[in-house]
């Protein structure tokens, strides 16, 4: 794998698999790329996928404040999008992403958890689907995980503008299952254990094995 240092301004971005040092104010993908990415200093992203090009990325944001991401697709270009956001404090995320072009396909897959039980993250994906464009693809796939009283709320905004497209999304919010507790105690863990088991599940599961190894913070159930 690669390591990709960003300068200011376009950067282009070519086929292979990076793992991002540094902020990058704005990305053009020009190939098939697979990016990993640990966004430390909650910096603003701009990505264009070019015709023909693919980009899967995977993407932990340390939310501490406001933040906007912005992705243009054009003719036949695919993205796929792995984001896990952790939340401290009371912020707001706005992902935009515009199908510009035809036979485009796009996936945003998403988690949210909260830090602490003062947070609350107001998390707000608008797809738009540009008219007069054929055979595009959007798929919007959200989750929040409660784990005290913090408040997480998820937005899922389409504006489609043709007929010609398939255009779907899931939205759950929610807290531990209790059969899920029950499972795990009965194993012999106790509350707290099979909380902390569950929360790294769900943060896991959405990032790429290079991410999960950098991982440091660590998000524990508040009794």
């Amino acid at each position: 794998m690669n390591k990709l240092l960003l300068a200011d301004g376009i950067n282009k971005v070519k086929s292979g698999e990076y793992k991002l040092d540094n902020a990058p104010k704005k990305i053009e993908i020009c190939g098939e790329v697979i990016i990993h990415y640990e966004n430390k200093n909650n910096e603003n992203i701009e990505i264009e996928v070019k015709d023909n090009n693919k980009l899967i990325i995977y993407n932990l944001y340390d939310i501490t404040n406001d933040v906007k991401i912005l992705i243009n697709l054009n003719n036949n270009s695919k993205i796929i999008y792995n984001l896990l956001l952790i939340n401290d404090g009371k912020n707001k995320v706005n992902l935009n992403l515009n199908m510009n072009g035809n036979k485009s396909e796009a996936l945003i897959k998403v988690h949210i958890i909260n830090k602490n039980s003062d947070s609350n993250i107001n998390f707000i994906c608008d797809g738009k689907i540009e008219e007069n464009t054929i055979d595009n693809v959007l798929t919007e796939d959200l989750k929040g995980l409660i784990i005290s009283d913090d408040s997480i709320k998820i937005s899922p905004n389409m504006e489609v503008l043709t007929n010609e497209v398939i255009a779907n999304h899931e939205v759950a919010i929610g807290s531990f299952k209790s059969e899920d507790l029950f499972y795990f105690q009965s194993r012999g863990l106790n509350l707290e254990e099979a909380q902390n088991l569950l929360i790294k599940g769900f943060v896991n599961s959405i990032l790429s094995e290079e991410l999960r190894n950098d991982l440091k913070m660590e998000v524990r159930a508040i009794e």
